[in-house]
């Protein structure tokens, strides 16, 4: 069972406190730029399931893993509003934004290959 707490979750991801009303017709409400830390913070606390995935991305633990060996990429993805019965939290991607190391770039095309877009330029990777 996820943690209920939304104004707690709301700060982590959004800087403040909980307004239905920034929630988007169909009850979500989008983020980019999610660090390594709030990221760590949401699954430490269990606002969001470590297996869950956005179709075909990988698993929040996945990117996690590979946030915490590069902690300039950035997460981006959706909040689900706690109105709905599929309350959650989903990654739907990442992004650093500019240039990437070697290092970077062999982990990147191995874990974001696949995305729906995909710019090894600047790291982005987004799922649909």
């Amino acid at each position: 069972m996820l943690n209920k707490d939304i104004d707690c979750r709301e700060n982590i991801i959004f800087g403040e406190p909980y307004d239905k009303h920034n929630y988007q017709m169909g009850g979500i409400r989008r983020f980019k730029d999610l660090s390594v830390e709030a990221l760590k913070e949401l699954l430490t606390l269990n606002f969001i399931d470590p297996s869950d995935r956005q179709n075909m991305a990988p698993s929040a633990w996945e990117i996690f893993y590979f946030m915490q060996k590069h902690p300039k990429f950035t997460a981006q993805g959706y909040a689900v509003d706690i109105s709905r019965g599929d309350y959650r939290v989903s990654l739907e991607g990442v992004n650093k934004g500019v240039a990437l190391d070697a290092d970077e770039s062999i982990d990147f095309i191995n874990l974001f290959r696949h995305a729906d877009e995909f710019d090894i330029h600047t790291g982005y990777a987004w799922y649909d």
